[in-house]
């Protein structure tokens, strides 16, 4: 499991993935899939499908974005235990991702 770099912090918040609602914050961090994009992840990135990790660790403002989804509905999903949401934006993830593979 990769942790996020600043460095990705400013490009999701440049995406206006900015901060959640106070609220929302309780939850720091949600375990995002790519196993679904890996393949284009890896094509756009120009990476051996290895380097490709399988998930990541995100804060919940820019899970959200990347997964197709809101922070609100990620908060609730959190609250029931389920820390857990699949990519579905290739070019967000393949930004996101390459900042910790490089």
């Amino acid at each position: 499991m990769k942790r996020l770099p600043a460095a990705a912090l400013v490009f999701a918040i440049g995406f206006g993935l900015g901060p959640a609602p106070a609220k929302a914050q309780f939850d720091r961090s949600i375990q995002v899939e790519l196993w679904n994009l890996r393949a284009e992840i890896a094509r756009t990135l120009r990476l051996d499908l290895q380097r490709v990790p399988l998930t990541i660790q995100l804060p919940i403002t820019i899970a959200a974005g990347l997964c197709g989804t809101s922070v609100d509905a990620l908060s609730a999903q959190a609250r029931q235990g389920i820390r857990t949401c699949a990519a579905t934006d290739t070019a967000r993830t393949a930004q996101v991702v390459s900042t910790t593979v490089r």
